[in-house]
């Protein structure tokens, strides 16, 4: 699907260069990803942040509640994801007590699904659902939790990479749309071709 300066041009995929027509605008606010591991990736930073100020966490604290239905070692991948982000960000996840906003790790037929940054008024699902629960997915959908769109969906896209659309899953073609300029906040940084939230070349890829 991608195809990538930085990447050897190893087999077929859906992004590729930096020529791509543009492909309008992303305005779903949940996120549905592949559950391909994305572990090299996790030591990067965020950049394609929300701009919406009522999506940020006050004081960037997130409380979070796991439901019933997880076993102890995929808890312990959890938090481990948790103190991930801890250490490289100023957020902070904290046992829900009586908070109104929090998030829920929950199992949902979507897969691995979050909506991105804070709702409000009330619960929010972070889904891990099959072969969800790896620690790097895990991070990328808390980072879809703390406020980050895919890096991917940048409005500056087409200057790094390009879509190959002929090579996009049908019914996956929502997942490649861009944001506009006014729906992203790239925080100044350059584009991030390691990004955890930036898919790999093949993800949702026919071939």
């Amino acid at each position: 699907m991608f195809q990538l300066e930085s990447f050897p041009n190893v087999g077929q995929g859906t992004v590729q260069s930096s020529n791509s027509t543009s492909s309008g605008s992303s305005t779903n606010e949940t996120t549905q990803d592949s559950v391909v591991p994305q572990g090299q990736r996790i030591h990067r930073r965020k950049r394609a942040a929300t701009s919406r100020p009522e999506r940020v966490w006050p004081e960037g604290v997130i409380p979070y509640v796991i439901s019933g239905n997880f076993s102890g070692s995929q808890r312990a991948i959890f938090r481990q994801a948790m103190r991930h982000w801890e250490k490289h960000t100023c957020v902070t996840f904290i046992e829900r007590t009586q908070e109104e906003s929090y998030i829920v790790f929950t199992y949902r037929p979507c897969g691995c699904c979050s909506y991105v940054g804070r709702r409000g008024g009330g619960p929010q699902a972070i889904s891990i659902g099959k072969n969800c629960d790896k620690f790097g997915i895990v991070v990328h959908e808390l980072g879809h939790v703390i406020g980050f769109w895919h890096e991917h969906t940048r409005p500056d896209r087409d200057d790094h990479v390009s879509i190959i659309r002929e090579n996009i899953q049908p019914g996956q073609e929502y997942n490649f749309l861009k944001m506009e300029p006014g729906e992203v906040d790239s925080l100044g940084e350059v584009y991030d071709f390691d990004s955890i939230m930036h898919y790999a070349r093949n993800t949702f890829s026919s071939f």
